[in-house]
């Protein structure tokens, strides 16, 4: 992981680009290369708040100086997965970001699906 440039936290704005990205310390989202400082600036759902906190927590806890090394095609997907439920809550107003891809919400009208939706 690459050293940021600015690890001084903030909230964001209405369509700042989100970043989903890892760093000692981090709260696993990114605005303009700087740590959202809190979850509660986006007002995220505790689901989602506590899926992000697991995998900040699971990075901050591996001891890499130690030898340990990380299930990093494991620790991807799970940050894929985030990267795609932030999007999911927060829909327009944001773009969201994984690995320099943007996450795109699925058109519901082009599913073809023949499981009936939920009424």
């Amino acid at each position: 992981m690459k050293k940021r440039k600015d690890t001084k936290p903030h909230c964001s704005s209405q369509g700042d680009d989100l970043h989903v990205d890892i760093d000692w310390g981090s709260t696993g989202i990114w605005i303009d290369g700087r740590n959202l400082s809190q979850y509660s600036c986006l007002n995220l759902p505790d689901w989602l708040v506590e899926r992000f906190r697991y995998w900040t927590g699971w990075y901050n806890s591996h001891e890499p100086w130690n030898g340990e090394t990380i299930d990093q095609e494991l620790f991807d997907a799970y940050g894929w997965s985030l990267a795609v439920d932030l999007k999911r809550v927060v829909g327009e107003s944001h773009r969201i970001f994984w690995r320099k891809k943007e996450i795109r919400l699925v058109d519901e009208n082009k599913v073809r699906n023949s499981i009936p939706p939920e009424t």
